[in-house]
């Protein structure tokens, strides 16, 4: 963590806590809640606004490391881009600019069972308005997901609820939920745009937006 501005890393801390147990927590790693893939897992949005890449490296003499853009490394439900023989062997974060923040949120039935949905926000700020900004969900799709209509939304805009719930409402609108034992679709859509609007405010007031 070293060279990480001063809370830049807030939704990813968040993330952890929210996995499982502290026996649970105690025993797994960064890298196994990623390579299992589920779709609802909470590390991954939090990365995915971080901008993280992971680091592969297989048994094969001679093969070097290999870097992957974690956006790239979920291929389907409860899979990943890894070959026979590879394993992650590192999670790299970029180091944030001074002036971001980043927010979290998820919802489950108990504090122990897997996400009903999950959310991230990275924000770096210019002034009053959004210089970057960058949005990921989960158990919404497939995959985790960026939200990257709402990202284009938020860029450029000025930091406030009505551009957190405008870009909320179209994040909504871009993921894929499904109906399942745990929640149905439409609950997933409407929670969503709530989620992702306290997520984007955390984030703006972490950024020093107040």
């Amino acid at each position: 963590w070293g060279g990480l501005p001063a809370g830049s890393c807030h939704a990813l801390y968040e993330a952890v806590r929210a996995i499982g147990s502290v026996q649970i927590r105690n025993m797994a790693t960064l890298a196994g809640n990623l390579c299992t893939a589920s779709p609802a897992a909470d590390t991954p949005p939090a990365l995915l606004v971080l901008d993280a890449r992971v680091e592969i490296a297989s048994g094969k003499p001679g093969r070097e490391p290999e870097q992957m853009a974690l956006a790239d490394f979920f291929t389907g439900p409860k899979q990943a881009a890894l070959k026979p023989g590879e394993l992650v062997t590192a999670v790299i974060i970029p180091a944030p600019p001074e002036a971001s923040g980043t927010g979290f949120r998820r919802l489950a039935r108990v504090s122990l069972d897997i996400a009903k949905i999950n959310c991230a926000a990275f924000l770096e700020q210019e002034g009053r308005r959004v210089k970057t900004a960058r949005v990921a969900l989960g158990a919404v799709a497939p995959t985790p997901m960026r939200a990257v209509a709402a990202e284009a939304y938020l860029t450029g805009g000025e930091g406030g609820p009505a551009l957190w719930a405008e870009a909320a409402s179209r994040a909504a609108g871009e993921i894929r939920p499904i109906t399942d034992v745990r929640s149905n679709d439409a609950y997933r859509r409407q929670v969503a745009a709530v989620l992702l609007r306290d997520a984007l405010e955390q984030a703006w007031r972490r950024a020093g937006g107040g």
